[in-house]
């Protein structure tokens, strides 16, 4: 098959023709659809709705915005990721993120359930559905973004809660379906793709709000200044009255101050000596502290950073 009609980057297209995800996932794709496959796999587009939309009651606008383009949803599920399919999901792009980034990233996707769909999209879209609402997103840079991005308009808390994942190519709808499903799974979604049976946003709303149960579970009326500070207060409350490693409460006592005052971020260390308390309990509190003051970078290249947003949507 010619990769031109995957993507737009000859060196992903090497990626993954040696990426076994993917080759199982086209396999099958191709052997219900046949010559057609091609063709229709461009005119689909796979959108996450990730956990913290529903705890923060975003996946609404995001919902809205998207059918407002056009695009109707084919098939969908509740899903919590796993480890290993968080990190198969982005491997290509890992080596670019500090090591604390991932692991948090794996708490993050594991700790919920996130809602996958797979949109069709409208007529008029010349371009790869994948793409055109990739596009829509917008960069993960916020100064490059324009008002009408699906990322200025859900205003993400950082740049780890942002709500949602679009993946950007036919490729990649391709090779997220063969991460995310088991092998009897990906036969019932491309059979749904191969007859393109739409179902109503109305439908997919019902079926969210009967379905989930983070829906708004989460204070999120405060800053992550003012949590990290609540945090503090906790662990010397708790230290006053049955801690007893005071090295342990010392070292992250001493982290949280120089990360309010800006001096430093949160690291390793601080969630072990949570550890050695038996304080690190992962729940949205401390997600959302650990998204919001750890060091995003590793300062190394992803293997594969080819950008989307080169040629941008004009709304």
């Amino acid at each position: 098959m010619d990769w031109r009609y995957f993507s737009k980057d000859k060196l992903k297209n090497d990626y993954y023709i040696k990426d076994q995800y993917f080759n199982l996932s086209q396999e099958l794709g191709t052997s219900l659809m046949g010559s057609t496959f091609l063709e229709k796999i461009s005119k689909f587009a796979l959108v996450m709705i990730k956990p913290e939309s529903f705890v923060y009651n975003k996946y609404f606008i995001a919902l809205q915005e998207i059918q407002r383009h056009g695009f109707k949803p084919v098939y969908f599920i509740q899903k919590k990721l796993t480890r290993v399919e968080c990190l198969e999901l982005w491997r290509y792009q890992w080596s670019a993120a500090s090591l604390l980034r991932t692991l948090i990233s794996e708490k993050l996707m594991s700790y919920s359930e996130s809602l996958i769909i797979i949109y069709e999209a409208p007529n008029n879209i010349e371009e790869f559905a994948s793409t055109y609402l990739s596009k829509l997103k917008g960069p993960a840079n916020e100064s490059l973004r324009k008002e009408y991005h699906l990322r200025s308009i859900l205003k993400p808390k950082n740049r780890m809660l942002n709500y949602i994942h679009i993946s950007d190519e036919p490729i990649d709808v391709v090779r997220e379906i063969g991460v995310l499903f088991e092998w009897d799974q990906q036969i019932g979604i491309y059979s749904a793709l191969n007859h393109s049976k739409n179902t109503s946003n109305d439908e997919l709303i019902k079926y969210i709000q009967s379905n989930n149960d983070n829906i708004n579970k989460f204070n999120f009326s405060k800053d992550s200044y003012e949590l990290l500070k609540e945090f503090k207060d906790d662990i010397l409350l708790k230290s006053e009255k049955s801690l007893n490693n005071k090295e342990a409460i010392s070292n992250i006592i001493t982290q949280i101050d120089a990360t309010l005052s800006n001096e430093s971020k949160l690291d390793f260390s601080f969630f072990n000596n949570l550890k050695k308390l038996g304080l690190l309990k992962w729940n949205w509190e401390l997600i959302f502290l650990a998204t919001s003051f750890i060091n995003y970078d590793s300062n190394k290249e992803k293997l594969i950073s080819f950008d989307i947003n080169k040629n941008s949507i004009e709304n």
